[in-house]
């Protein structure tokens, strides 16, 4: 499977918050141009530090 441009990440993320338990975040994004709907079978997270590339998580 060739490797697809990523979206495109428009401002600066948002801080995660808690309600209820539960841990949000919203990623506000937009398809790259380059990449069709037919191409993407899903999206993948990577959290990491801010201060260093350690990653937390990858979901």
């Amino acid at each position: 499977m060739a490797k697809l441009p990523p979206p495109i990440i428009k401002g600066v993320l948002p801080a995660f918050y808690e309600k209820d338990g539960m841990v949000y975040i919203t990623i506000p994004f937009a398809m790259n141009r380059a990449v069709g709907p037919s191409d993407v079978g899903g999206f993948s997270l990577k959290i990491k530090t801010a201060q260093s590339t350690t990653y937390l998580a990858d979901i």
